[in-house]
């Protein structure tokens, strides 16, 4: 496994979150009215 790590293979689950902490960063899970602020949407959907 570490050396799957030193050539930067990441797990399902890595790309999964890291997938969706661009989506929250992106907007793509705020409704049209409720624009909050990147940073308090990544804390809300990371809880």
């Amino acid at each position: 496994m570490v050396l799957f790590r030193c050539l930067g293979v990441r797990t399902h689950k890595e790309i999964q979150l890291e997938k969706s902490a661009l989506k929250i960063f992106r907007g793509d899970f705020d409704s049209p009215t409720d624009t909050p602020d990147a940073e308090g949407a990544f804390r809300r959907a990371t809880r």
